[in-house]
């Protein structure tokens, strides 16, 4: 009899972890942010941020089927620390931020790679322009915040060709600007 309950106690659990659903968290716009780097006059590389991030993560970091992700990236936000500078990007030579006032990131698919490393796929937007974005990400770890709420962080860098957006702008035949601009993206995620 005991043995006989020990295995239905096994069975159910295993069923309930057939049905475990992700853990959902909130991004953390105190500490989240998106930082990027362009070539300028092939000199040297300028770096900029939006700190303002928004979203949701979906995350099971056993079964990355489950995981999803939305990220929104508030255009207006850009900073290089220069205020001239941050408002010609905000303009419509570059950001547009006033006619696009979101650059957007929404997984399709998820795969685990290694030990807390995730391959995602999915549609970047900029400009009002979509295109199919494969990028790398690290699940940084977990933490907990002041007020005691579960926390998840992440982070992921990739690169994209502005040009692919209608960011045309000052590229090397007009001014010497690049067309590649690496972008590094990091949230922390409070569990709802």
């Amino acid at each position: 009899m005991v043995i006989l309950h020990s295995r239905l106690m096994i069975v159910a659990a295993l069923a309930m972890a057939a049905v475990a659903h992700a853990d959902n968290y909130k991004v953390d716009a105190a500490h989240s942010s998106a930082v990027f780097k362009i070539n300028h006059l092939g000199a040297s590389n300028v770096y900029g941020m939006m700190p303002n991030v928004s979203g949701e993560i979906a995350f099971d970091e056993n079964d990355a089927s489950k995981n999803t992700l939305e990220i929104s990236v508030d255009a207006s936000s850009v900073s290089t620390f220069n205020g001239g500078r941050d408002k010609h990007l905000a303009g419509p030579d570059f950001f547009n931020a006033k006619q696009f006032p979101a650059i957007t990131f929404k997984s399709t698919s998820w795969k685990k790679t290694g030990d807390g490393t995730y391959d995602i796929s999915g549609e970047f937007t900029m400009l009002g322009v979509t295109k199919k974005l494969d990028v790398k990400a690290t699940h940084i770890g977990y933490g907990k915040n002041r007020g005691g709420k579960d926390l998840a962080g992440f982070e992921a860098t990739f690169t994209i060709d502005r040009t692919d957006y209608g960011m045309n702008y000052g590229v090397a035949a007009q001014g010497g600007i690049g067309k590649d601009v690496t972008i590094t993206i990091a949230v922390e995620g409070i569990k709802q």
